[in-house]
């Protein structure tokens, strides 16, 4: 018989809080998460997918925790009777389950991730090898967890002949696994980050917003501590419910985590007007002094042409096609132009072609050409 909301378990009440606000927090996120992408015309692509994969295992995770709240997680084992003890150790197998799937789902977002963003050869291997690392990982360990005990059912209702791996192994295992791909995950785009024409300003920014999972490595080394205290306690439901709520805060974290980098263009359209409006300054644009000039761009609407001044290109209302069409520039913030004039008489070789009375501007262009792939601006 299931408790009522005042007999559950202390523990069993935050897990339930928890649940509820990152289970609204999270939805907000993926939300502003989509909203982003129609704001700049995208479709969904791969780490989409797994975002929201990941979210219905923890969804499962958390209907599980529910179930297993309501029948005495959090209280001491002899306080339960045997059908409440056969639920939590069907909740611990369901649990271990739907980590497994939720975590390694994150993981392969923030790569394809990776992968929409930096277009380098080299980055691109080291994302692949990590790509395959976090395959591996669910290969491994999936099997490895419904092998656990054999049959599957002597986890909750032992029978002769059946038998069942030391389950601390497996625990500490997967902790480590996960701790170690957290890490490379986080770590891998920080070369290239750091290696752009940046403002340190912009580049802490930018390695803030990545660097979120590092609270996420925080919580998987508690819990392997928990883990490890509950496994070695014959009073194991009484900690296990902490362990469960550790879990949550990592699936939870590690959701938001992959949802804000993708939040710019929902940050451009509504917030970045604001910010001008008060005079702020925002990352990735160019500050004010004597070296900044505007871009100078032809638009149209209807058949009048008009001639305005843009400190970006994505201020602009123009769209710029090659002739081939394989190459589309649009107001999405994925593109800039800004022009830097100097005045250095001193470094400057003065070629026969200058003439003496003149104004010289060189300027450095850097692109990166893509095939004509219709997906990439659609």
């Amino acid at each position: 018989m299931g408790l009522t909301i005042n007999q559950i378990s202390a523990c069993g009440r935050e897990l339930f809080v928890v649940d509820i606000v990152f289970t609204v927090v999270t939805i907000g996120f993926l939300l502003m998460r989509f909203w982003s992408a129609r704001i700049s015309r995208r479709k969904l692509y791969p780490d989409d997918i797994f975002v929201i994969f990941a979210f219905v295992a923890k969804s499962v995770l958390t209907g599980a925790a529910f179930w297993g709240t309501f029948n005495g997680l959090g209280k001491h084992i002899y306080l339960l009777n045997l059908q409440q003890l056969t639920v939590q150790v069907k909740l611990l197998l369901i649990s271990e389950f739907t980590y497994t799937l939720g975590t390694a789902a994150i993981k392969l977002s923030m790569l394809c991730l990776y992968h929409r963003i930096y277009t380098t050869p080299t980055f691109r291997r080291w994302n692949y090898f990590v790509m395959a690392l976090v395959v591996a990982y669910i290969i491994t360990f999936l099997p490895l967890l419904l092998t656990n005990c054999v049959p599957l059912s002597q986890y909750w209702d032992p029978k002769p002949g059946g038998w069942c791996r030391d389950t601390l192994i497996y625990d500490m295992a997967t902790v480590a696994a996960n701790f170690f791909l957290d890490l490379a995950v986080l770590i891998l785009p920080m070369p290239v980050l750091w290696s752009l024409k940046m403002s340190i300003r912009d580049k802490l920014t930018v390695t803030a917003m990545f660097s979120i999972g590092f609270v996420t490595i925080a919580l998987i080394s508690w819990r392997s501590a928990v883990t490890v205290r509950t496994r070695g306690s014959p009073d194991w439901t009484g900690s296990l419910c902490k362990v469960g709520e550790i879990a949550t805060l990592e699936l939870y974290l590690g959701i938001i985590a992959v949802c804000i980098p993708t939040l710019g263009p929902l940050f451009n359209a509504y917030m970045k007007p604001v910010f001008s409006k008060l005079g702020l300054t925002t990352m990735g644009a160019p500050k004010s002094g004597p070296n900044n000039l505007y871009l100078r761009t032809w638009g149209s609407s209807g058949t009048k042409k008009r001639v305005q001044n843009y400190s970006e290109l994505n201020e602009s209302a123009d769209r710029i096609v090659s002739r081939d069409n394989s190459i589309r520039l649009g107001t999405t913030g994925e593109s800039k132009v800004v022009s830097e004039c100097t005045f250095k008489p001193k470094h400057e070789t003065l070629l026969q072609s200058h003439s003496q009375d003149g104004i010289h501007v060189q300027r450095d262009i850097e692109s990166q050409y893509h095939p004509k792939k219709t997906q990439y601006f659609e």
